[in-house]
């Protein structure tokens, strides 16, 4: 099933939208691009935003700040257990190794909370119980 990316975006919001409907906190989306998610996002969620991309040039909103990480390589910026939602959409089928990134996703993430990935054959993972 090909989907576009303005119908992907949507169904991670969907799914933020029936895992967590009460969603606060930090929110982090990896490959942040345009800002697009992260709009979405905070349109219908209280959260303190987050993006990480490989540059920050691609980021359409002037208020969003943009970590710049070497996905491939990288430890991600931020303390343990500190985001309560992570999305990670269009991004995992760019990287040579995912197993680094995923580690690294687990360790920033709150316990009990989800994380979304989508990627080009549309398939959602869900980590911590």
């Amino acid at each position: 099933m090909k989907l576009s990316t303005d119908k992907i975006l949507q169904s991670t919001l969907k799914f933020l939208l029936n895992d967590k409907p009460d969603l606060t906190g930090n929110y982090l989306d990896i490959g942040s691009g345009a800002g697009d998610l992260i709009q979405l996002v905070k349109g219908n969620f209280d959260v303190d935003s987050y993006a990480l991309d490989y540059t920050d040039t691609l980021m359409q909103f002037e208020s969003q700040k943009v970590d710049v990480a070497d996905l491939n390589n990288c430890t991600l910026p931020y303390d343990d257990d500190f985001f309560d939602a992570i999305t990670f959409t269009e991004v995992i089928e760019h990287l040579e190794d995912h197993r680094k990134i995923l580690k690294e996703i687990n360790r920033a993430l709150k316990k009990r909370w989800n994380f979304n990935c989508n990627y080009t054959k549309y398939i959602e993972y869900e980590v911590k119980d």
